[in-house]
């Protein structure tokens, strides 16, 4: 069997918030989502592959996909060791009953992780969750570290839910001047040393990919059209992620590690700033 410490699945690219510097675009009006029942049958495969230690599902707003319930009942099934973490915003959270039940069901493997994008917004997201759960619910702040401040709710069937303090971004590959959407041009090893996102492996319509950038940046195109060169275009599209039907399979694992040339695309080093994410709908 193959190894992955920790993966995503990635299933869609629509969200209802406007987080400038998103690093996966979702910050655009950027179409497109999974089914689960369209992949379950090429999951089924991978799992006979691939042990996965630690998992998410993730967008996008992943609660924005009918499917999300399956996509995370499924994963779980398939890969019965592995722990698996939801990833929301969090803005829709006091609707979702089944998922609830499901953080019921599989208490011991699963969890929900809400991002707040916006300090303005702890109180109202916090309020949700707390709707969400079921009380008497315990707040717990964790600061120690500036860097990573978050809140562990828990309710009385012992459900446990952070909320994470997520309003400090940097910027992405994408550079947006004036609507003029263009890549960076940097060394590929020193991106690849600065990036936080180099260990996040994507699952993507039943295919492994590098990293969130290199799965999404064809797509964007297409949606968004980029301004690059011929050779940039070409390098943009030519990475082939790794399929079931693959026979490289040892070989990519090996190399996931590495930089791969599309890193150029991304920023050789960080420009960090406070975001105050709004509802797409409001602006």
């Amino acid at each position: 069997m193959l190894e992955l410490d920790y993966s995503e699945f990635y299933i869609t690219n629509v969200c209802n918030l406007s987080c400038t510097g998103c690093n996966r675009f979702n910050n655009y009006n950027f179409k497109g989502y999974q089914r689960w029942k369209d992949l379950e049958s090429t999951y089924q495969e991978w799992s006979k592959l691939v042990n996965i230690r630690h998992c998410a599902v993730l967008g996008g707003e992943p609660l924005l996909n009918a499917d999300v319930i399956d996509w995370c009942r499924g994963i779980l099934e398939l890969w019965p060791e592995t722990y698996l973490r939801l990833i929301t915003n969090g803005y829709r959270i006091e609707h979702r009953q089944d998922l609830y039940n499901l953080n019921l069901e599989y208490r011991d493997r699963f969890s929900v992780w809400v991002g707040v994008h916006n300090e303005n917004h702890v109180d109202d997201v916090s309020s949700r969750v707390k709707q969400w759960q079921q009380g008497p619910v315990v707040d717990t702040l964790y600061d120690e570290d500036p860097y990573n401040v978050y809140r562990i709710l828990k309710d009385v069937n012992g459900i446990s839910t952070r909320i994470e303090y997520n309003w400090w971004f940097h910027q992405g590959s994408v550079i947006d001047q004036m609507g003029v959407k263009r890549l960076h041009n940097s060394d590929r090893e020193a991106a690849h040393s600065n990036c936080n996102m180099k260990n996040c492996h994507h699952w993507i319509d039943g295919k492994l990919y590098k990293c969130g950038v290199v799965a999404l940046l064809p797509e964007f195109d297409k949606q968004h059209q980029l301004t690059l060169s011929n050779s940039d275009r070409e390098l943009m599209q030519s990475y082939q992620p790794l399929t079931v039907y693959s026979d490289n399979k040892e070989h990519f694992f090996a190399d996931l590690g590495n930089s791969i040339p599309q890193c150029k695309f991304c920023p050789e080093r960080y420009n960090g700033d406070q975001i105050y994410a709004e509802y797409k709908k409001n602006l």
